[in-house]
C-alpha cells in the first residue's frame, strides 16, 4: 500500500512538472509568451525596461519576471492583461515613449501630484454610442500618467486605481466627489490633475479642453502649458481653457485643473479613446504639461 501511495504521488509530481514546463518555446503564430526565446523576446525586455517596467535581464529568454512586466505593461495601457506580446501589446510598446530624461526627473523629484481619474464604480460617467464608457478611459489614462510620473521620480497619489468609487480613509462615508478632495488635501500634494471626457447633445462637436479654478491665476497658468501639450500630443482640436467652479476645483488647497480628454459623445473622439495607444498620448500630454508647470514655464 506504502509502495502504491509513492508511485502515484511520484506520477503525481511527473505531470505536474511537465504540465509547468517553461523551457525554450519560439514565439507562436507572431505571439510571444512565457517560454518563448530569442532576440525578439530580448527586444520587447529592452523596451520594456526603457518605458520604466522591470523584466529581469534582457537575455532573451520569457521568464516569469518578463511576463510580470508584460502584465504591468499591459495594465497600465488597457490592454488584456493576458502576459502574452501579440500585435495590440507590440504596437503599444513602440509607441510608448521611453521613460523620462534626466532633465525631467530634475523637474520632478520630489513633486507630489494627486491623479484623479474621474468617476468609477456604480457611476461610469458618460457613456459613448458604442458602450465606451468615460470611467474606464480616465482610469487607463490616469494610470499611464501616474507610471510616467514615477518614472520621473514623482510622488504619485491615485483617487482611484480600479474601477471603484474614490474613498478617504479618514470619512468612508463621503460621497465620491467629497472623497477626491479629502484624499487630495491630506496627501499635501504640489498639484491636482482631474481627467474626464465630456459629452454634448451636439454629437459634432469634438476635441480636448481644460479647467481651473475660476479668478485663480496659478491654475490658469497651468491649464494654459496643459492644454498647449494635449493638443500637440494628440493633434485633437484646440477648444481652449476655461475657468469653472467644480467642486474638485474648489475645495482642493492645492493648484488643480481638470483635463476634459476628448468628447465621448463624438463619434470619432469615442473611437479615439478606445485607443490605448492614444490613452497613451492624452497621458504624455498631461505629462508634459505638469512638467511645464514644475520647470516654470
Amino acid at each position: 500500500m506504502v509502495r502504491k501511495r509513492r508511485y502515484w504521488a511520484l506520477l503525481f509530481v511527473c505531470i505536474l512538472l511537465l504540465t509547468t514546463y517553461t523551457g525554450p518555446v519560439q514565439a507562436q503564430g507572431g505571439l510571444l509568451l512565457l517560454g518563448s526565446t530569442g532576440p525578439e523576446v530580448a527586444q520587447v525586455q529592452r523596451m520594456l525596461a526603457e518605458r520604466g517596467y522591470d523584466p529581469g535581464p534582457v537575455d532573451g529568454i520569457f521568464g516569469l519576471r518578463t511576463r510580470q512586466a508584460v502584465i504591468s505593461f499591459q495594465e497600465t495601457h488597457g490592454l488584456a492583461r493576458d502576459g502574452i506580446v501579440g500585435p495590440l501589446t507590440l504596437a503599444a510598446l513602440k509607441s510608448a515613449g521611453a521613460q523620462p530624461g534626466r532633465s525631467e526627473r530634475a523637474v520632478l523629484s520630489g513633486r507630489k501630484v494627486v491623479v484623479d481619474p474621474g468617476h468609477g464604480g456604480p457611476n461610469p460617467g458618460a457613456v459613448g454610442a458604442s458602450g465606451t464608457r468615460e470611467a474606464d478611459n480616465v482610469l487607463a489614462i490616469g494610470l499611464s500618467l501616474a507610471q510616467m510620473l514615477k518614472a520621473a521620480g514623482a510622488d504619485v497619489v491615485l483617487t482611484r486605481d480600479a474601477d471603484v468609487q474614490p474613498r478617504a480613509p479618514q470619512k468612508p462615508s463621503a460621497g465620491q466627489l467629497e472623497a477626491r478632495v479629502l484624499v487630495a488635501n491630506a496627501s499635501g500634494a504640489h498639484l491636482f490633475v482631474s481627467i474626464h471626457n465630456n459629452a454634448h447633445r451636439d454629437r459634432s462637436i469634438s476635441g480636448m479642453m481644460t479647467f481651473y479654478l475660476e479668478g485663480d491665476a496659478t491654475g490658469k497658468a497651468i491649464a494654459r502649458v496643459m492644454q498647449e501639450e494635449l493638443v500637440k500630443a494628440t493633434g485633437m482640436k484646440d477648444r481652449g481653457i476655461h475657468g469653472a467652479r467644480f467642486y474638485v476645483l474648489r475645495n482642493t488647497k492645492m493648484p488643480a485643473v481638470l483635463v476634459e480628454a476628448g468628447f465621448i459623445s463624438n463619434a470619432g473622439d469615442e473611437r479615439l479613446l478606445q485607443d490605448p495607444a492614444f490613452r497613451r498620448r492624452v497621458a504624455e500630454g498631461i505629462f508634459r504639461g505638469i512638467v511645464r508647470y514644475f520647470n516654470g514655464s
